[in-house]
């Protein structure tokens, strides 16, 4: 039912269904959302999305009693709960500074999540610049080395 990557203390959770749609990396972003339809009941399973666990770093997401969350480093946002087996479009989000999540009834038009979203305020939060070096390290996280800060800025 879950896979879980390890590397070193960083560790990693994902439900099956979920393993090859995200990578480690997509977790670390500053800001990001996971949107996916949720059938047959779903939601009204206790179990656990994601779980990214990193020294001094948490972020998780997961479904309980037809409702959905997502917490990071203790802090949470709940979804409205919708109960029963229709097909239900779930949506997680992130940013350096809040959490959001929302479920509602399934319509094909992604846009109508908007007003189902629901979002909490949290202090400045990025991934610890020691995870981004691990993975880079590891050759799991994709970006540039700039030479200097020169460089970056005539980039």
């Amino acid at each position: 039912m879950y896979t879980t990557h390890s590397l070193g203390t960083l560790t990693l959770q994902l439900l099956d269904q979920m393993k090859a749609q995200v990578a480690v990396s997509d977790f670390c972003a500053t800001a990001a959302t996971i949107e996916f339809a949720a059938n047959d009941g779903l939601l009204e399973n206790d179990m656990i999305f994601f779980k990214l666990s990193f020294p001094g770093f948490e972020l998780e997401a997961g479904c309980r009693d037809g409702m959905i969350f997502i917490r990071r480093n203790g802090l949470y946002q709940h979804s409205e709960q919708i109960r029963g087996t229709a097909r239900l479009h779930v949506a997680m989000q992130w940013t350096v500074d809040s959490l959001g999540c929302g479920i509602a009834p399934w319509t094909g038009d992604w846009s109508a999540m908007d007003k189902h979203m629901r979002a909490v305020r949290t202090p400045h939060t990025v991934p610890p610049l020691e995870l981004h070096r691990m993975l880079r390290a590891n050759n799991l996280l994709v970006g540039t080395a700039y030479k200097s800060a020169d460089d970056l800025f005539a980039t």
